[in-house]
């Protein structure tokens, strides 16, 4: 997970939390998204997972 702290921000984003899903096996059991939004055309998410 270290190495995605160290990507380019112009590969974060959805491809960034595939990764972490893939690393987080068997899968979460749940997944809540906290927050979605852009403001000043800014994209923002939040989410939890529970594994």
């Amino acid at each position: 997970m270290a190495a995605l702290t160290r990507l380019p921000p112009q590969i974060l984003g959805r491809v960034a939390f595939q990764v972490l899903a893939g690393l987080a096996e068997p899968g979460p059991r749940s997944a809540k998204e906290l927050y979605r939004g852009a403001p000043y055309g800014v994209g923002y998410f939040a989410g939890a997972w529970q594994l």
